[in-house]
């Protein structure tokens, strides 16, 4: 092989392994999320197929008097309680309270944003589940859970597994979803659960199939 032609390909053996060096965080970080989304799902899945219970991913709803749908990223119909799971990722640290709108995250590069409060969104959707289902909030029927990889820093003052209200790692929810169930509370009925899947699941079908047949015109 001619002098020339080794030097030229180890220029671009040379580039591209620099490229991929620049570029290792950013695909890293991207693997590590789509294998975390995977996980929650997994996790959700077996737990619903272990004990027999009703669970719906990725549910659209659009409630009276809005245009824009809410993304439920997955609603587990257990025998107590209705979770509704929201999942979330980032890298760095969050911290802040769990009682206002808004919480701070650290990213890697120590630069501190506001974002929205996810436990926060996540009460306003379910109240609009129980004014849809026609549930009161005092029956405690349903359960906000948002869940966060492993690897986030979390401030001590926002983790939580109250009744009713759950922000924790995933390689915690399961066995915190198996202590909620453990409650000495009416289980709800065979028939109950069967009408909310459905009725999440009709609603949720329908936009999926208006919004797709607006894509396609």
């Amino acid at each position: 092989m001619p002098v020339k032609i080794i030097i030229v390909t180890l220029v671009i053996v040379l580039f591209l392994v620099s490229i991929v060096g620049i570029l290792y965080p950013q695909i890293s970080r991207f693997a590590a999320r789509r294998t975390y989304r995977k996980k929650v799902y997994k996790v959700l899945h077996f737990y619903a197929e272990e004990k027999d219970q009703l669970l719906l991913n990725n549910a659209l709803i659009i409630f009276p008097g809005e245009r824009k749908p809410v993304i439920f990223d997955h609603i587990l119909i257990a025998d107590k309680y209705v979770y509704v799971i929201k999942d979330v990722y980032y890298d760095g640290a969050i911290y802040g309270n769990l009682k206002d709108p808004s919480l701070f995250h650290e990213d890697l590069k120590k630069k501190v944003e506001k974002i929205e409060n996810p436990l926060y969104v996540n009460a306003e959707h379910i109240a609009k589940l129980e004014q849809m289902v026609n549930v009161q909030p005092d029956a405690r029927l349903f359960v906000n859970v948002v869940c966060y990889n492993k690897a986030l820093l979390v401030q001590d003052g926002l983790k939580t597994k109250e009744q009713g209200l759950f922000f924790l790692p995933v390689n915690e929810l399961e066995k915190t979803i198996d202590a909620a169930e453990a409650d000495n509370v009416q289980p709800i009925s065979h028939e109950k659960s069967e009408r909310l899947i459905n009725l999440f699941k009709e609603r949720s079908e329908r936009i999926k199939s208006e919004l797709h047949i607006r894509k396609r015109n």
